[in-house]
């Protein structure tokens, strides 16, 4: 039977599916917000560019396994047709027998058929929901045919104008996902979860997923697979806990904690307080949100916060908050330090206005509520220069006056063009209170006197160094540069901001002979801008520098050398090319010189065969172009582009000797290794008379160093020969060694 859930088209549900009533969506309404994330926490741990996604969970001795389609339409398909889960199971006793026998191991598969969610009894949803409201959200996702919220008057966002936008398929995926995230059994119900219970230890066990049907859609796009990959073994990873960082107010207390750490195993966060008990009485935790809290939108910080309201003022609390994953468990991510409510605020105190008299005293007033001054302990004064500035911003004009203190008399010369000031009430328990800020501007309309003096300075690089006498008034804050091509053009203000140094730099071409002439204005702190200094003549006298050469893609390693190839500079300023190379981190050296021939013609490209020495390590070389004109010690430009090769030259161990103890019947190999480069890990290899040779033994660094091996699996008249291996810290591994050969 097929149906349309997302073109408006249900088909009508066994035993009389008929909608859940107002106390589901009432529910419904309060996850609002939750599913304008409109995507599930499994997504969120894999690629977007997959249609199918898939994780598990080792939990006792089965495997939890849960997944998700990435599209409403995905989703839709897996309705109807369902889901296939294959197994493959890999024995890792069988597999080590396989491999020491040289024969090749296939794992166990199997086929799990996932019915689809359609020909599930409606009648087993409709029990579940008695006891689990998730039940409740995905039947009506699935089987109400008029699915539609309204937020009731509930303030969580403006539901009527994004309903508008979001298409009911995509609402109905959306409920969806967020049943199978909040309950792993409705996942299981669902056909998104599944338990694998007929596993056993020592084993490994790879899973494949895929819905049915999928490659019969328009076009066959989405025809992707999931996998996971696990070992049934006790115990799951879980992130460190963190501690919360709490902020406490009047009867209020604010939580905030890092999510990075517990985002890939978390779909939710449950938030709990406890009183302070007697010493080793445990603490009674109380959940305070029923409803797990999401993120619900891109959060840059990586944190989340929840505002709690105390019951009383002198009891102290502690908090902790505790995560949900995909598979219905909780974990602890956050715990917090006991702490109580803070001291009642204070009231806030009020600038009136700042004045001056007759004498040119300039004053500030202000006033305070009477009801609240039995809290008030002293008033201080600030001024600052911006707006709405921290308190570390903020200049100190007066502090500790009296509580009955409503006027204060402030220096002129003390303040700014802009002063902001701000009135701070402390309270008897050392909690304060900051006014908003009240601005006062001083009249100032007379520009100041420009600066004199301008000089400069080029180095080799072109860049120039513009100097300037300072402007003689007082209150300049600071000054602008201003550029122009000839002395008559508009002049182009250079700088950025206001600068508060009297040194400017600026970048000179090296091919042009042309000059830029250079003014500078001083800015006061009202923003009156001088007039502009005596314009500055800039130009750059330093010969023209040839174009670099650029190595080529060409180039290559061949065995024991490397061909290099550029592009030569064409500038008509060149006299030559100079190649140069070092080893690892040593000096430059010239490798060799490219004079260029007045008379003749520069091709395009010159190569040139470098053929490495022979060492006994890999070494690195890197190679540089340069371009040069008539004076190679400051006049030259290097090439932008560097070419680096690696030689390893071959490395292989020395030959092993054996030593027999028929005796004891075991055969000693010994060997020393001479390279001296740190090794990870040794692999000694065993022929028997005209066996092939074949893996004996494989040793890590601290026995490799040992510098020998006894192997005791040896029979009475056998030739033996013996082949070792090096592989090193850095990757590289040796060639096989001779073979020691020996008769016990």
């Amino acid at each position: 039977m097929k149906t349309g859930l997302f073109n408006g088209k249900t088909a009508a549900p066994r035993n009389g599916w008929r909608g859940l009533g107002a106390g589901v969506k009432a529910f419904l309404c309060i996850l609002t917000g939750l599913l304008i994330l409109g995507v599930s926490a499994l997504r969120a741990q894999v690629s977007d560019s997959a249609s199918v996604y898939l994780t598990g969970k080792v939990n006792g001795n089965g495997v939890c396994l849960r997944w998700a389609a990435s599209t409403p339409e995905v989703w839709q398909l897996s309705l109807q047709h369902g889901w296939t889960l294959e197994r493959y199971d890999f024995d890792t006793l069988a597999m080590g027998l396989a491999a020491r026998q040289g024969q090749a191991y296939a794992p166990v598969r199997q086929i799990i058929a996932i019915e689809p969610f359609l020909q599930t009894d409606t009648a087993l949803v409709s029990a579940m929901a008695e006891h689990d409201r998730y039940a409740a959200v995905l039947g009506e996702a699935v089987y109400n045919p008029e699915l539609a919220l309204s937020m009731g008057g509930i303030a969580l966002s403006p539901w009527e104008s994004i309903s508008k936008e979001m298409e009911r398929k995509q609402l109905r995926f959306a409920l969806a996902n967020l049943a199978y995230d909040r309950s792993f059994a409705v996942a299981c119900l669902g056909k998104t979860g599944y338990v694998d219970t007929a596993v056993r230890k020592g084993h490994y066990y790879l899973y494949r997923l895929y819905v049915n049907g999928i490659n019969d859609t328009a076009g066959g796009a989405a025809s992707d697979t999931a996998l996971y990959f696990t070992r049934l073994e006790r115990g799951a990873l879980r992130p460190p806990v963190q501690e919360i960082q709490m902020e406490y107010a009047y009867l209020s207390a604010t939580l905030e904690w890092d999510v990075r750490f517990a985002e890939k195993q978390s779909v939710g966060y449950y938030v709990e307080r406890a009183a302070e008990t007697r010493k080793n009485e445990p603490r009674r935790y109380v959940r305070l949100n029923q409803t797990p809290l999401s993120v619900l939108q891109d959060n840059l910080s990586h944190r989340m916060r929840y505002a709690d309201s105390l019951p009383d003022s002198e009891t102290r609390y502690a908090y902790r908050v505790l995560g949900l994953d995909l598979f219905g468990e909780e974990f602890l991510v956050a715990q917090g330090r006991l702490g109580k409510s803070g001291a009642m605020p204070l009231a806030v105190a009020q600038i009136d206005s700042v004045t001056n008299d007759e004498q040119g005293k300039r004053y500030v007033f202000w006033s305070y509520p009477e009801e609240n001054m039995a809290s008030v302990k002293a008033f201080a004064v600030y001024v600052s220069t911006v707006p709405d500035g921290e308190e570390g911003q903020n200049t100190l004009l007066a502090a500790n006056l009296p509580p009955k203190t409503r006027r204060l008399a402030v220096n002129p010369d003390k303040l700014g063009v802009s002063s902001y000031f701000y009135v701070k009430t402390v309270g008897e328990n050392g909690q304060s209170t900051l006014s908003r800020s009240f601005f006062h501007w001083k009249i100032d309309s007379l520009p100041p006197l420009p600066p004199t003096g301008l000089s400069y300075t080029i180095d080799s690089a072109g860049i120039a160094c513009i100097r300037w006498k300072p402007s003689p008034d007082a209150d300049v804050e600071g000054y602008r540069v201003f550029r122009q091509t000839d002395r008559n053009s508009e002049p182009v203000q250079v700088t950025a901001c206001t600068l508060t140094d009297t040194v400017f730099f600026d970048t000179v071409s090296l091919n042009t002979l042309q000059s830029f002439y250079y003014s500078v204005r001083a800015l006061d702190q009202s923003g009156n801008l001088s007039a502009p200094s005596a314009l500055l003549a800039v130009r750059n006298l330093l010969p023209d520098k040839p174009a670099p050469a650029v190595f080529s893609g060409k180039s290559r390693v061949e065995d024991d050398k490397v061909e290099l190839m550029w592009y030569n500079s064409q500038t008509s300023n060149l006299c030559g090319h100079a190649l140069y190379y070092r080893c690892d981190s040593s000096s430059w050296f010239l490798l060799k010189d490219f004079p260029f021939k007045e008379h003749g013609a520069l091709p395009e490209t010159s190569s040139f065969t470098f053929r490495f020495p022979q060492r006994a390590y890999a070494t690195r070389y890197t190679f540089n172009i340069v371009a040069y004109g008539s004076d190679r010690h400051h006049d030259t430009v290097n090439a932008p582009f560097d070419y680096t090769a690696e030689y390893t030259p071959s490395l292989k161990p020395a030959t092993p000797f054996a030593v027999v103890d028929a005796d004891n019947r075991y055969i000693q190999l010994q060997w020393k290794e001479k390279s001296g480069k740190p090794l990870a890990r040794m692999f000694v290899y065993r022929r028997a008379e005209n066996d092939k040779l074949r893996l004996l033994a494989t040793l890590d660094a601290p026995t490799a160093a040992q510098g020998y091996y006894t192997d005791v699996s040896v029979r009475m008249n056998t030739a033996y020969a013996y082949v070792i291996q090096y592989e090193y810290a850095d990757g590289l591994w040796s060639e096989y060694s001779a073979a020691c050969e020996v008769e016990y």
